[in-house]
């Protein structure tokens, strides 16, 4: 934990522009979340190598959707620049009835103690008609996220 706390404390102090490791974690009584990739340099702030997984705790949820991998694909926005960073995941379920989870996660390197908890998660899952489930799961899920860039050699 005092790693972890070090380590915010350091990517935190690093201009949010340069190009580096992200990482993102949270872990409360809803969700096991983490997702990181390799911010390049410039505006654009593109992210490859990017790598996600969410396991959410609520029993009685679609397995297929309470626990899932996101890749590269999977991010369908982001924003890591001024000290922000933004992402959003989402993906639908591949076959059978219509199923989704799209994520949001936001935080700032400003107000936060270092190791803290800087920024906020959404997870909203939705599932049509399955077995075990005749009327359908709608769930919105929000809680504390940490994430932090740390800077390239």
């Amino acid at each position: 934990m005092r790693a972890l706390a070090l380590l915010a404390f350091l990517v935190m102090a690093a201009p949010v522009q340069a190009s580096g490791r992200l990482t993102c974690r949270a872990d409360d009584e809803h969700v096991i979340l983490t997702a990181s990739g390799r911010v390049g340099p410039g505006r654009a702030g593109a992210i490859t190598g990017f790598d996600a997984e969410l396991a959410l705790k609520e029993p009685g949820l679609p397995a297929d959707l309470a626990r899932a991998q996101f890749r590269g694909a999977d991010l369908f926005d982001r924003w890591v620049m001024d000290g922000e960073v933004r992402l959003r995941l989402y993906r639908e379920r591949e076959s059978g009835p219509y199923g989704s989870i799209d994520v949001i996660m936001t935080a700032s390197r400003e107000g936060a103690p270092p190791g803290e908890p800087n920024g906020t998660y959404a997870v909203d899952l939705a599932s049509g008609e399955a077995e075990g489930l005749p009327e359908g799961v709608e769930r919105l899920i929000e809680g504390p996220v940490l994430c932090a860039l740390e800077s390239a050699p």
